[in-house]
């Protein structure tokens, strides 16, 4: 019998889905010091704040797989705080410094 293997196009998306058991799941300690990316070009050690740690080593703990799972604030799963005007995942002084703007910009109807 012959065994047949796959190995796959490069239109594959081999990235984790958002709720993967692979996520936060490998073990960091494996992962050579050289090696700081995924196979993306992104940073290779990346928490999910929603999924819990079962990897080993020390956080953030690495994805299981070539690439890390890059989809949070702002993303459908993780959408950013409703006061997070400036998109960067936090409700800070930058957001009030555009309502300001905005609030010295509008002179309303004459």
């Amino acid at each position: 019998m012959a065994l047949m293997m796959w190995g796959g196009t490069e239109d594959d998306n081999l990235e984790l889905a958002h709720e993967s058991p692979c996520i936060d799941a490998g073990d960091s300690n494996s992962v050579p010091a050289d090696v700081t990316t995924d196979l993306a070009g992104r940073e290779r050690f990346t928490d999910d704040p929603v999924i819990a740690d079962t990897g080993s080593g020390t956080p953030p703990i690495v994805d299981m797989g070539a690439y890390e799972r890059y989809e949070f604030c702002g993303s459908e799963f993780y959408p950013y705080p409703p006061t997070d005007l400036s998109h960067d995942c936090h409700v800070n002084l930058a957001d009030i410094a555009i309502i300001a703007l905005d609030w010295l910009q509008y002179f309303g109807p004459e």
